[in-house]
């Protein structure tokens, strides 16, 4: 096996460099084609650039014939020169191939015959124009090459020095015409061709941070929902007291009303009571007197006869039902527009409409008629809100990215140069207003005072009023001043401005663009609403302080970004050299570590780590339930009526039974009437007690007793470990020699060779902080395989602080930490809750009537009272039964020691209220009586409200646990950290090829950003969306497709031209240390390590110094797109009439040099080393690689290298030759044609060898070295689920022994 591997990386790269030569004077008018100096008077562009600034202005002016030039199309070109055309595309064509003879035949034909072709200014005017409108490639073409046909044979001599000059001329466009204008424009340049200001201290370019928003956007919403729920609590508790209040008054009214007539009524029941009683025993005497003197009461007619009147009165009296008006009470609905409109503020106003999804809360509240439904609305919208809370809140999180075995600390935040990131948005603010919310990205900083204002439709309107929401959240225009909307109507954006203090004591500069999103309506001003984002810059006090002027804004359509040239420039051309090393070999070293082991000597040195952590949680409750619950009902008329029905049933038997006496009078009649009078009576007694037996049951007791009992026991244990353990053992107890190991150091050789690239056009690059975007990228990365995220201490975050148990009073806070580290808790106990009682008496001497007797009732109750909970307000109502009863009517009842309002007239049967300001616990004790009532009945509602004792217990209960989640999550990121240090002390570093990489490609992007309008909204500029999708949804891999439009092409071109006309691949750098970049950043950098130096500088640098050379044949194309901000498209191209451009054409057409020098090596230490007299344990020629191919060198001998690393097979533990080896043999029977695969693995689970059986189910391993393993006959699970073991196991544990056979066998049997 060949050892060399000779893969070359460059070391560094240098130039030969000098100061930039001029182009000799000598032939200059022959090299290059300069406009006529006498043309400039006639020339539009000339004559017109002082009043239109810019050449870009000029040409629309032209387009709009404002300016007069005639616009030449390849026709009007073609007629006029004509006869030049043929040989003007054959020099076009021809002119680098064809021979000098045969070049000057072709021109001396042309001169006889035609002449040359007059130049005037419209010519270059045509050309200046397409230029820079980029409108007619072939006009353009036509144009120069006709200007370099013209100079040929106007200047051509024929001789040979004129020919390489003449042949290869380029067309230079007037400097005049594209110089940079520095004037009026405070420092800034503006570019002739556009106008554009290149400024110097850009505003700073941030992303709108739409999470922020979202997060500070539902903060707010929720804080304003709360205060409508507060201000709605008051409006219903002043409803329900003016609806109690209205309720007492309209039924009072009824009960006042309809007193008479119930009085009335009362009086005529007791009359038809007393009738009737006298009618009963008069009618009771004369059938009794029938009976038992039937000759005598039949010998006096007036007696039947006054019995039959009696019989027909009785059945006649009757008391006609008083039909009393229904009692009806109606009140204003709890919820209205015309209520809410009076009762609430704009504000919260504004807050019910924004709950409601609508433009009104008019609108909004369609179909609500109650404050619960109200309140139930408010909820609802809370809960989503606090989900998008979670869903948008971004801890700052300590993340560590994994590169190489290394932990690479990722910055938190993008704060560079002192900039604060933040993002504004309006809002609408009442009916008519915006206001202004501002969220600092990561919420690290509020705004102390300032004063700010926007300018819309010429009016300025300013503010110094600050409203902190929330923390890094701040309203502007919120208190005093607003925005009107009136004058946003017609406003696409504004520009918001001033100066603030931040909570540092800072004073930092305001100026951010709020530009309108369509997208997103307003729903109270029914208009898009405005966004924008910037940061904050620290306001550097000028020393002597003067009127910046008014800057030159840059207009949408500018026709192109010209490259301001800070931070970069053309350091001319020269030879390029790089020094390329690639690997020559290695030698040994300094002696790094001796270990003697005697003879028969054993030595083990062993490390063992162990971490363990148990959590137990029990938990066990009990709880007992009682509930009594008396209800009774009453009618108080129905004794009344049911003596009624019982007095027609005796007419009507009466009357049948005298019927049918009449018909066999006079004898028969008399023996029947009074069988007839009897059975009258016997049913009028039983009716009778049918009524009083169903007004018992209806008032009869009903107990309900529920007893419940809860035992509730959870008991979780959780035991993690983890355990690490190093040994390290020498053991010679088998060797007869003692062994002395000797650690060498192990050096590379490198060999380093100069090549020369020959002449290149350079750029030079000044990159702050090169490694900034690395780590910035870092933090961003979203692969969880290389990130360590260390988790965050709910007591110590920013965001969503719980510095104790008080602080989980708010819903979100608690809701964002128990799914943060998924803790589950207890449910939180209900805040209110109430109980209903009921209770009922009746007096058990009643019999339905008034006896005379005094009538009472009285009882008492308890209502029990959770724990944790206290009683402050009991709702009551109880009634009594008068029964149509005389005397005096009272009944009363107390709870909790507090005397209620009597019921005292018989007129006024029931009472109910609120009983407040009540602070019982445990029970609640009520009692009640009446006097002349049978009957009361009542229900208690007692409401419930938990402690604050008992909500701080499951307060700090649900902390604790939240604690304990967060310890257990940073004891694992503990762990982890552990383990990738420890890895990283293995491996530290990575493939130097893939740090290059990363390099190149950063510096790449620091490059390219220094020559392109670094707007994220710029047309070329990084990071441009040429993807859309087909249909409404999410964007998935069958909807997505390439936007094909004309701006693809330009991009892709402009993409082309940055990163093909620069050797990107070959470029220099060298990294400036740390004290050059960000003082803030300094402890980071400094603190990076890693075993690649060259990555260790670029990370630990300050300020990166890169050269860039220009691929050749781009150097034009690069210095034109450098002067005018446009790429090329192809044909020849003009040259800018700039000295030193004009020395690079000359040079860059000089043939490149050859490569010189010798190669020389370099030796660097390594953390390698080896053992002497130890094999290396690859089957080698050499024992490290080495190549001992040095005749590249200048002097070979002086290349260090050595021939004493040879390799060998010295062991410790004797001195055979031979390793000890055994066999292993076994067979599967049963397998029915599956051919499992069958491992054999060390005890640490790593694989030693692996085979299959064959058909006959046997296999057989060789050569193993003796010792114990581990062998599993089926590593993939084929058995699984298809074949039960009949006979031996599927993993087990063999004994490997010297010259033996261990065998194996397995039995198995299809399912």
């Amino acid at each position: 096996m060949s050892t060399n591997n000779n893969a070359t990386q460059t070391l560094f790269r240098f130039a030969t460099m000098r100061n930039p030569e001029l182009s000799n004077p000598k032939d200059l008018d022959k090299r290059f084609i300069f406009r006529n100096s006498t043309l400039k008077s006639t020339s539009v562009f000339d004559t017109n650039l002082a009043a239109q600034k810019t050449l870009s202005a000029i040409c629309a002016k032209i387009d709009t014939q404002n300016i007069v030039l005639q616009i030449f199309t390849e026709d009007t070109l073609k007629s006029q020169y004509g006869k030049f055309y043929e040989t003007m595309v054959w020099v076009a064509r021809n002119k680098s191939i064809a021979a000098k003879t045969e070049f000057d035949a072709k021109i001396t034909a042309c001169k006889s015959a035609n002449g040359v072709p007059v130049i005037d200014s419209k010519l270059w005017d045509n050309l200046v124009y397409q230029v820079i409108t980029q409108k007619d490639f072939y006009v353009k073409e036509f144009i120069m090459q006709l200007l370099h046909l013209a100079h040929i044979l106007q200047n051509y001599d024929m001789k040979d020095e004129m020919y390489q000059n003449i042949v290869r001329a380029k067309v230079v466009l007037p400097k005049e015409l594209f110089k940079t204008d520095t004037s009026g424009l405070n420092g800034g340049n503006a570019s002739r061709i556009s106008g554009a200001v290149i400024e110097q201290t850009p505003q700073p370019q941030v992303m709108y941070n739409d999470k922020s928003m979202k997060f500070a956007e539902a903060k707010v919403r929720l804080i304003e929902n709360q205060k409508l729920s507060d201000a709605l609590a008051k409006v219903e508790k002043s409803y329900r007291r003016e609806y109690q209040d209205a309720y007492q008054k309209s039924y009072d009214t009824y009960m006042k009303e309809s007193a008479p007539i119930k009085n009335e009524y009362q009086s005529r029941l007791s009359e038809a009571e007393s009738r009737k009683k006298f009618l009963e025993g008069r009618i009771q005497y004369l059938t009794e007197f029938s009976i038992s003197n039937p000759e005598y009461f039949l010998r006096d007619e007036r007696l039947p006869s006054e019995l039959k009147e009696l019989n027909d009165g009785l059945a006649k009296l009757q008391v006609p039902p008083v039909e009393f008006a229904e009692f009806s009470f109606d009140y204003r609905p709890e919820v209205s527009a015309d209520s809410l409109q009076k009762s609430l503020s704009a504000e919260h106003l504004s807050t019910l409409a924004k709950v409601m999804g609508t433009d009104s809360f008019a609108t909004g509240i369609q179909g609500i008629s109650s404050f619960n439904d109200l309140n139930e609305s408010i909820s609802q919208n809370n809960l989503a809100l606090q989900q998008q809370v979670l869903n948008n809140t971004e801890l700052n999180t300590q993340v560590s990215a994994s590169v190489g075995g290394m932990l690479i600390p990722v910055t938190n935040t993008v704060n560079s140069n002192g900039w604060i990131p933040y993002s504004v948005k309006t809002y609408s603010k009442g009916s008519s207003d915006w206001f202004i919310m501002l969220t600092v990205d990561n919420y690290t900083s509020n705004i102390v005072s300032g004063s700010y204002k926007v300018t819309l439709n010429g009016t300025e309107i300013a503010s110094t009023n600050i409203f902190q929401a929330v923390s890094g959240v701040n309203f502007l225009f919120y208190n005093g001043t607003s925005i009107p909307a009136a004058q946003t109507v017609n406003t696409g954006g504004f520009v918001l401005q001033g100066e603030v203090v931040l909570d540092d004591g800072k004073t930092y500069s305001l100026n951010v663009t709020l530009t309108r999103d369509s997208s997103e309506i307003d729903r109270i001003l029914k208009q898009g609403v405005f966004k924008g984002s910037s940061a904050f810059t620290p306001v550097m006090k000028p020393v002597e302080p003067e009127n910046p002027g008014t800057p030159v804004i840059i207009p949408s359509n500018a026709a192109a970004f010209i490259p301001s040239g800070f931070g970069m420039r053309n350091i001319g051309v020269a030879d390029y050299l790089k020094v390329e090393q690639s690997l020559q070999g290695y030698i040994e070293g300094e002696v790094a570590h001796i270990e003697n082991v005697m003879a028969r000597e054993r030595r083990e040195k062993s490390t063992k780590k162990t971490s363990r952590s148990e959590i137990t949680t029990m938990e066990s409750s009990d709880t007992e339930k009682e509930q009594l619950r008396d209800t009774s009902t009453a009618d108080r008329f129905e004794l009344q009526n049911e003596i009624s029905k019982a007095i027609q049933n005796v007419k009507d038997a009466n009357v049948s039974a005298y019927v049918n006496g009449e018909n066999t009078y006079p004898s028969g009649s008399i023996n029947y009437g009074v069988s007839g009078g009897f059975s009258t009576h016997n049913s009028k007694e039983e009716n009778t007690r049918q009524a009083m037996t169903q007004a018992k049951e209806i008032t009869q007791k009903a107990t309900d007793r529920v007893v419940t009992k809860v035992h509730k026991e959870r008991t979780e244990k959780m035991i993690e470990e983890f355990e690490e353990s190093n040994i390290h053992e020498f053991d010679n107890r088998k060797g007869d020699k003692h062994v002395v190991g000797v650690y060498r150091w192990v050096d590379k050789i490198y060999k380093n060779q100069i090549y020369n690239y020959g002449k290149r056009m350079m750029f030079e690059f000044m990159i702050p902080e090169p490694a900034k975007l690395h780590n910035l990228g870092m933090k961003i990365s979203k692969n969880a395989e290389n990130l360590l995220i260390k988790p965050v201490d709910p007591r110590e975050s920013t965001i969503h602080k719980i510095a104790t148990f008080a602080s989980l009073n708010d819903d979100t806070i608690l809701k964002f930490w128990l799914s943060k580290y998924n803790v589950e808790v207890d449910e939180f106990p209900m805040a209110t809750f109430s109980i209903n009682k009921s209770f009922h008496e009746r007096d058990s001497a009643h019999t339905g009537k008034d006896d005379d007797k005094v009538q009472v009732t009285n009882g008492s109750g308890e209502v029990e009272i959770p724990d944790g909970y206290v009683v402050d307000q009991v709702t009551y109502t109880f009634n009594t039964y008068p029964h149509g009863f005389k005397g005096s009517h009272q009944a009363f009842i107390t709870i909790a020691g507090n005397p209620l309002p009597w019921i005292v007239s018989a007129n006024d049967t029931q009472k109910n209220g609120v009983l407040k300001n009540l602070n019982v616990k445990d029970k609640l004790a009520f009692s009640f009586a009446t006097g002349e009532s049978p009957i009361i009945e009542g229900s208690l509602d007692v409401r419930c409200n938990l402690t604050a004792e008992a909500k701080n217990a499951w307060l700090q209960k649900t902390f604790n646990k939240i604690i304990e989640a967060y310890e257990k999550v940073k004891t694992k990121y503990d762990q982890d950290l552990a383990a990738i240090q420890a890895q990283g002390v293995q491996i530290k570093g990575s493939n130097p090829g893939f740090y290059r990489q990363i390099e190149n490609t950063i510096l790449r992007r620091n490059c390219i950003s220094y020559m392109i309008n670094q707007n994220p909204s710029a047309a070329l500029t990084f990071g441009k969306n040429k993807y859309y999708k087909t249909d409404n949804a999410e964007e998935s891999f069958l909807n997505t497709e390439v936007k094909l439009d004309s701006t693809l092409d330009q991009y892709t071109s402009f993409i082309k031209f940055v990163e093909q006309a620069f050797e990107w691949e070959i470029m220099s750098y060298y990294f400036y240390p740390y004290y050059w970049g960000n003082r803030n950043n300094w402890d980071k950098m400094y603190q990076f390590d890693d075993n690649d130096p060259t990555f260790r500088a670029f990370m630990q640098s300050g300020m990166a110094r890169v050269i860039v050379t220009v691929r050749p044949g781009f150097e034009e194309a690069v210095r034109h797109y450098l002067a005018t901000g446009q790429i090329w498209n192809g044909g020849e191209i003009p040259v800018i009439d700039d000295p030193l451009f004009l020395s690079i054409v000359d040079e860059m057409r000089k043939t490149e040099g050859e490569k010189y020098g010798k190669a020389w090596a370099t030796r660097l230490p390594t953390a390698l080393t080896i053992l002497q007299a130890q094999s290396i344990g690859l089957n080698v020629t050499k024992a490290l690689p080495f190549d001992d191919n040095l005749s590249d060198y200048e002097d070979p001998t002086k290349v260090p290298q050595s021939s004493e690393i040879t390799p060998n097979d010295a062991q410790i533990g004797g001195d055979s030759d031979t390793q000890k080896t055994g066999n292993i043999a076994g067979s599967i029977k049963g397998l029915d044609g599956l051919l499992p695969e069958i491992m054999l693995k060390n005890m640490d689970k790593s694989p030693v060898d692996f085979t299959n059986p064959d058909d006959g189910g046997d296999f057989f391993l060789q050569n193993i070295p003796v010792g114990k393993y581990e062998i599993c006959l089926d590593e993939n699970e084929d058995l699984n689920n298809q074949y039960n073991i009949i006979s031996g196991k599927v993993t087990r544990v063999i004994e490997v022994k010297e010259g033996s056979t261990t065998e194996v066998s397995l039995i198995v049997k299809r399912i």
